[in-house]
């Protein structure tokens, strides 16, 4: 489990505890599950103290029983919850079981050492249900992009075709990190072509990062409208 392994590292590295306030590392400690609302943060809206000997969910009464009930249930492990007020900081509530201890947090918290780089050494081997999810999710985010790659026309905007793909990533239950597209000239011009308003002629790039679970797919497709200028010098048509 990976609370086994957070432990592992707090006896290695000589901790009390560590506060996990990242969204990759609440995804981590429950199996896959999320503590996020707004998707551009790196934190969420439940944080996990780890000890040696125990487990303490914190977050606000507002947001505690989504949390519990959705993304805390089937957890293997028992925990205690600690809540208040969503206007009030979460400080006290994380000093009242970490005081006196030996603590570290996976971004900057107090004066504690900042330790994920440390802790991704641990969360990189990933499990059999891990590289389980993993593998699902890398055939969902690949067929979403060949999906797309195979339904759009020449005519359609860089936007158009970024809005095609992202209907299919959130339908397919995974959230995006990066969606990148670029048409014809753009795909040779720029190392990161944010979408645009350029029309689709030929030639389209399309890029996805697509996270699930804490995991994260890159995926890269090409799709060449008409004949390519190999298949000329081949001797064979080619679409």
């Amino acid at each position: 489990m990976s609370i086994e392994k957070v432990r592992l590292f707090l006896e290695e590295q000589g901790y009390d505890g560590v506060l996990l306030r990242r969204r990759n590392n609440f995804s981590w400690i429950t199996g896959g599950n999320t503590n996020y609302i707004v998707q551009t943060m790196e934190a969420g809206v439940a944080d996990w103290i780890i000890t040696r000997e125990q487990a303490y969910l914190v977050t606000s009464k507002m947001e505690e029983r989504r949390i519990v009930e959705e993304e805390c249930a089937d957890l293997s492990f028992s925990f205690e919850v600690l809540s208040d007020d969503w206007y009030k900081p979460a400080e006290h509530l994380i000093e009242s079981v970490t005081s006196g201890k030996r603590m570290a947090a996976d971004m900057p918290y107090a004066d504690w050492d900042v330790v994920d780089e440390e802790l991704g050494k641990y969360r990189s081997i990933l499990s059999v249900d891990e590289r389980d999810r993993y593998r699902n999710l890398c055939q969902k985010a690949a067929k979403a992009v060949e999906e797309t790659c195979r339904e759009i026309e020449p005519g359609q905007t860089e936007k158009e075709i970024e809005a095609h793909l992202a209907s299919k990533i959130l339908a397919g239950g995974m959230s995006i990190q990066v969606l990148l597209v670029a048409t014809d000239e753009r795909i040779y011009r720029y190392r990161h072509p944010i979408p645009t308003e350029k029309k689709l002629e030929r030639h389209a790039m399309i890029v996805i990062c697509a996270e699930e679970a804490g995991l994260v797919a890159n995926v890269t497709r090409l799709v060449y409208f008409g004949e390519h200028d190999v298949y000329r010098r081949m001797g064979v048509s080619g679409s």
